[in-house]
């Protein structure tokens, strides 16, 4: 469990912060692995069941749990069903062990130790993967008769957190949080704690839930959200917008997929010299345009600088991407506005996390890096 108290004195006076370092675990089915600290802030310890913890109550976990849970239930059921094991997730290991440079086994193994993860669950995060791709359309069956338990669930998000990439969306909001209550002076308003409390409990499993803790949960979300409103009053967003309008301009594309470089040059040929339009190409390839639009840092880097001397309907040489080719034509550049809710939201987005992200570097030292190994 937790530690007990809600709040433990930090150094400055009038401030306070969580106590979360894990002296047992929750239940017997759910270990922890106590003294793994992912970070520290004024002298205390963030251990991963706080960090889940608060993820939970954020809403955060939802996505990666509901992941994990599927996972566990359809390797149960190719098993007790008796599917032989496709041994096609080998590749997409492989690609994540060179995408991670652990390309010797000496290597590899100093990186499972280090993340506290086995050679087997390793294994099977990936084969997971290729059993959820393969059982897709019997996903709703699974879920009914093979359902893990939360605990079981609970347990498999740490190495799931490392492998499919959400580790650092879990934690480092919480750090930017508890750097945010090291710096608040004032107290949160007590309507906003007592709405965040309700909603934030409603999220954490009962293994998880602590009253101490998801008090100081819900105050240390209400008083993020009131520094939130102070750092983007419209002056300041307005401001931003003008230092920096290339950075919330957005880009409309229409998009054809290829599976092979010679069909997308000829393509590219055929849309560069107006002898087809791209729902024509898309049709004879079999396939259909996607349309997505983008802000520029969303854009591939090896792309970003065509954009700055192309005019609407250009298209552009085929590039790269996962089992394929992409053959993208620009429709219309957006001029930003903050009227737009999606250019306001990223502009509050930018202004907040310049913030906070130096509120963590004032009070937060990290205690574990995945990729860091010695």
């Amino acid at each position: 469990m937790l530690r007990q108290g809600p709040f433990a004195a930090a150094e400055t006076p009038g401030r306070r912060m969580l106590v979360t370092r894990v002296t047992e675990p929750v239940s017997c089915s759910i270990p922890f692995l106590e003294g793994k600290v992912i970070f520290r802030a004024s002298g205390k310890v963030f251990e991963w069941p706080a960090v889940l913890t608060a993820a939970y109550f954020r809403g955060a976990a939802a996505p990666l749990h509901s992941q994990v849970a599927d996972a566990i239930a359809v390797s149960r059921y190719a098993e007790e069903e008796g599917f032989q094991t496709i041994e096609d997730y080998v590749d997409a290991a492989k690609a994540f062990r060179m995408a991670h440079g652990l390309t010797t086994g000496e290597e590899m193994e100093r990186w499972l130790a280090h993340c506290g993860i086995t050679p087997g669950q390793f294994e099977a995060h990936f084969a997971a993967r290729s059993l959820l791709a393969r059982f897709s359309s019997r996903l709703d069956e699974v879920r009914w008769g093979y359902s893990p338990t939360c605990g079981e669930v609970i347990k498999g998000m740490w190495p799931a957190a490392l492998m499919a990439g959400n580790f650092e969306a879990l934690v480092v909001p919480f750090a930017r949080r508890i750097a945010n209550v090291l710096s608040v002076k004032h107290p949160p308003d007590p309507e906003s704690v007592t709405q965040f409390r309700e909603a934030g409990t409603s999220r954490v499993p009962d293994e998880l839930r602590m009253p101490a803790v998801l008090q100081d949960l819900a105050v240390a979300e209400a008083q993020y959200a009131a520094a939130e409103r102070d750092l983007t009053p419209l002056k300041r967003c307005q401001h931003l917008l003008q230092e920096m309008p290339y950075q919330f301009t957005r880009f409309t594309f229409s998009e054809v997929f290829f599976s092979k470089l010679d069909q997308a040059r000829e393509a590219y040929v055929c849309l560069a010299t107006e002898s087809l339009d791209i729902e024509e190409i898309a049709r004879h390839a079999g396939t259909s345009v996607v349309e997505k639009t983008l802000f520029l840092e969303e854009i591939p880097e090896s792309f970003r600088w065509r954009l700055f001397s192309a005019v609407p309907n250009t298209p552009f040489s085929p590039e790269p991407v996962d089992n394929g080719f992409v053959l993208r034509m620009l429709k219309r550049q957006l001029a930003p506005d903050l009227a737009d809710p999606a250019v306001a939201g990223r502009v509050k987005e930018n202004l907040t996390t310049t913030h906070f992200n130096t509120l963590v570097g004032r009070w937060v030292t990290w205690g574990f890096d995945p990729w860091t190994t010695h």
